[in-house]
């Protein structure tokens, strides 16, 4: 079970540095490709916040969460409150009439 907590941490780390770079370095590109539109230099900068910033931000703390084993159930528990939240968001979306590209149906396949 150790190694795939670690595995969970360290993946989901890793990927969430990768989006939060993306979104730092290139927002209109990286918002572009999940058919996010930006109108302002208002928009462009919570798009590096949001999606860049605070996602950043969260790998971050899935890292450090897996350097050491009595952080590993704070890491856990965040990793299925952050998951679950976006999964819940795209669900919500769905209910309520939005038809989302297979992008963002796959996302919710990973986060569920």
């Amino acid at each position: 079970m150790k190694k795939f907590t670690a595995f969970l941490l360290w993946s989901s780390a890793v990927i969430f540095a990768a989006i939060g770079v993306y979104f730092l370095a290139v927002p209109e590109d990286a918002a572009s490709a999940i058919g996010v539109s930006m109108l302002n230099d208002t928009g462009r900068t919570d798009i590096r916040a949001t999606y860049g910033g605070m996602v950043l931000g969260i790998a971050v703390f899935f890292a450090w969460a897996a350097l050491a084993p009595e952080r590993t159930k704070a890491g856990l528990v965040s990793l299925a409150f952050v998951y679950g939240g976006l999964a819940l968001g795209r669900i919500v979306a769905i209910a309520t009439g939005d038809r989302p590209g297979s992008m963002m149906w796959l996302f919710l396949a990973i986060e569920l």
